[in-house]
């Protein structure tokens, strides 16, 4: 990826299911690499919240 591609998801396969797993949050002004947080459990249950109580808005 290239500058600008901050905040992109990054996915993986689980089974036929694709499951976001990070984001693009940091690299340097080179772009010769990328890095993101894992997220987990927590990420999860807080999407699900905030899906729950503003989706469909």
């Amino acid at each position: 990826m290239t500058g600008g591609s901050s905040g992109d998801g990054w996915f993986r396969m689980v089974g036929t299911e694709p499951r976001l797993v990070s984001n693009t949050s940091i690299g340097p002004a080179g772009n010769t690499w990328l890095a993101g947080p894992r997220l987990g459990d927590m990420a999860r249950a807080l999407y699900d919240e905030m899906s729950s109580a503003y989706g469909g808005r």
